[in-house]
């Protein structure tokens, strides 16, 4: 008898597929990351960062990879705007990941995890359910 559904941390990047082949069907799991059109506050589109990225590598980006153009993205403005530690603290905006917060431990608190789910060798991100 198969589980009616399974979930798995490492499902949101492309080497889970890559290595489950297709075990990996029907998989969900959570991505810090979905390159969509929506114009954040700080940075490119997660669209416009993923057609940048495959232009420069040749391969579609991690989410790993959007984290960490992001966090720069994130230095760059806070740089230019001479920010100060308690203004970086108190700092809300957006990047292609989404919102951006902090907490007062330095975590970030800002950000919603999107869930995809594996269809015919393809990550999907999963809409949420309305209401």
């Amino acid at each position: 008898r198969q589980p009616a559904l399974v979930g798995a941390v490492a499902a949101g990047i492309q080497a889970f597929a890559q290595e489950l082949g297709v075990d990996a069907e029907g998989v969900l799991g959570p991505v810090q990351w979905w390159p969509d059109h929506s114009q954040p506050q700080i940075g490119p589109t997660g669209r416009e960062f993923a057609a940048s990225y495959r232009a420069s590598t040749g391969s579609e980006p991690s989410y790993v990879a959007a984290q960490v153009a992001a966090t720069g993205y994130l230095a760059q403005a806070a740089h230019r705007q001479r920010m100060t530690v308690d203004q970086i603290h108190r700092w809300t905006t957006s990047t292609m990941l989404g919102g951006f917060a902090l907490d007062t431990a330095w975590r970030q608190i800002g950000h919603d995890v999107a869930t995809v789910r594996w269809r015919n060798g393809a990550m999907v991100r999963e809409k949420p359910e309305p209401g």
